[in-house]
C-alpha cells in the first residue's frame, strides 16, 4: 500500500492552522481584560503573512499592497484610539 500525499496537507492545515491557532486565540481571549482589544489583532494578520512571504519565499510585494497594509494598520490604530471615550458614549446611547 502507498502513502497518498494528498493527505499530508489537509493534515498540516487541520492541526497547524486550524486547531492550534485556534486554541491558542480562545486561550488569549480567556486572557485578556477585553476580548475586544484582542479582536481587533486579526486584522494584522495579513501584514504578518506578507512579512514571512518576503523573508522566507522571497517573493516580490506590489506596491498596491503596501496601500492595503496602510489601510489595515490604519484601521487598527483608529479601532485602539481612545477606547474609553467610545466605551463612554456606548454606554450613554444605550
Amino acid at each position: 500500500m502507498s502513502l497518498n500525499y494528498g493527505w499530508l496537507p489537509l493534515i498540516y492545515v487541520g492541526l497547524f492552522e486550524m486547531s492550534i491557532t485556534f486554541a491558542l486565540w480562545l486561550t488569549a481571549l480567556q486572557l485578556a481584560a477585553s476580548a475586544a482589544r484582542i479582536g481587533i489583532l486579526i486584522y494584522i494578520t495579513p501584514f504578518f503573512s506578507l512579512l514571512i512571504l518576503k523573508t522566507v519565499v522571497e517573493e516580490q510585494i506590489h506596491p498596491a499592497t503596501f496601500i492595503g497594509i496602510a489601510l489595515i494598520i490604519g484601521s487598527i490604530l483608529f479601532q485602539s484610539w481612545r477606547p474609553e471615550e467610545r466605551q463612554q458614549h456606548n454606554k450613554t446611547s444605550l
